[in-house]
């Protein structure tokens, strides 16, 4: 099983909290339906977006680091024996 990074799984986590605690709050203070709906509505989509943008820029890091090693190992003068 492979590991999620940190940055993405820290957006997942993160935002299933928020979801979670905010419909509790609203259930307490009885608010109507349609109003909790929409209320978890907006949380998810804002979520979604967290989770995109740090899926997006884990890919940026990840394909910099992998530019970067590339360079490093061209750079690096060849061994002659």
């Amino acid at each position: 099983m492979r590991k999620l990074p940190p940055r993405i799984l820290g957006s997942l986590v993160g935002g299933l909290i928020v979801l979670t605690n905010t419909r509790t709050i609203l259930r307490s203070i009885e608010t109507p339906d349609a109003t909790l709906g929409v209320v978890l509505a907006a949380i998810a989509v804002v979520w979604i977006a967290a989770v995109a943008w740090s899926i997006r820029a884990h890919r940026r890091a990840r394909r910099a680091e992998r530019a970067g090693t590339a360079e490093a190992a061209a750079a690096e003068p060849a061994l002659v024996d």
